[in-house]
Order: structure tokens, then C-alpha cells, then sequence
């Protein structure tokens, strides 16, 4: 059985992929792309947050692992800031309505 943690984490699997039109944050591939926790789910609820989650393909999937946190954590977090702006803008509008989505998660 999988753990609240985890079944919490696939409800915005799609959601994840959305945002970056299902290809990699990082390379652009469509090759096995998977959601990835920047900062890794055993430091706590702040891993479970939408804005820690982002597409990779497995040959960057495996990049962020092998570099560690510590390393990949700051450029994949740019990333993901750069990717949420394209895809609502930068108007105010837009980024209210990413807030309240999170905000609707978090109450789930």
C-alpha cells in the first residue's frame, strides 16, 4: 500500500506534466517523462507543495540524483518559476489562479 504522502503526490501527476506540455523541464525531451520532487519527500510537507514538483525525462531525472539536492535543487526550482510564468503569465490574474489551485490541493 502506498503511503498518504505518495497517493497525494500522483494527483498532480498530470497536472505536473501539464504544465510542461508533457516534455522535460530541463531538455525538452518527450522520452519517459516523470514528475520529479526537487526537494526529495522525506524533508518534510514542503515536498509535497506543487511549485516542488517538475517533468524530467529519466536521463535528467537521473542527472538531479546524481548531482544531489543540494546541487540540482536551485536550477530546477529556476525552471519550474520559468515554466509556471510562461504557462500563466505574468499578470496577476493568472498567477491568483495557480495560488488558489495550490491552495485548493492543500485543503484536499
Amino acid at each position: 500500500m502506498k503511503s498518504k504522502n505518495r497517493q497525494l503526490l500522483e494527483v498532480d501527476r498530470d497536472y505536473i506534466l501539464w504544465l510542461s506540455n508533457y516534455k522535460c523541464a530541463k531538455c525538452g525531451s518527450n522520452a519517459s517523462v516523470a514528475v520529479h520532487e526537487i526537494i526529495p519527500i522525506s524533508r518534510g510537507k514542503k515536498s509535497l507543495e506543487l511549485i516542488n514538483r517538475i517533468a524530467l525525462c529519466y536521463k535528467c531525472h537521473d542527472w538531479a540524483h546524481r548531482i544531489g539536492t543540494h546541487n540540482s535543487a536551485r536550477l530546477l526550482t529556476k525552471i519550474r518559476e520559468k515554466i509556471v510564468l510562461w504557462k500563466f503569465g505574468s499578470n496577476g490574474e493568472n498567477q491568483e489562479t495557480y495560488k488558489q489551485e495550490q491552495k485548493n490541493r492543500q485543503e484536499l
